[in-house]
């Protein structure tokens, strides 16, 4: 899997920047596929304060920015003809006209 989040995530808690890091990233599995994850990224220390290891934990979180993506274009758009409804509309507006 290709994804650059976890990376920097790993590097700004092994860098000292931070103990614990989070994340949510677009990557790309071995097949081109598009899947979200959400991860973190934990540094554990010894009794006396110094850094021991780091535990890395990540969710596939694919179906819920799926259904996330489904609910804002049901909110943005009219069920019956999927045209773009007032909102869609008044933001267009609001940017164009100041």
């Amino acid at each position: 899997m290709r994804c650059v989040a976890p990376a920097l995530a790993i590097a700004s808690v092994v860098g000292g920047d931070t103990d614990r890091d989070t994340f949510e990233a677009q990557c790309c599995d071995v097949e081109g596929h598009v899947v979200w994850v959400q991860g973190e990224v934990s540094l554990v220390r010894d009794t006396i304060g110094k850094p021991n290891y780091v535990v890395f934990l990540a969710s596939d979180i694919t179906r819920r920015k799926q259904r996330e993506h489904g609910l804002e274009h049901r909110a943005a758009h009219d069920p019956l003809t999927d045209l773009p409804n007032r909102m869609p509309l008044s933001e267009l507006l609001a940017a164009i006209i100041p």
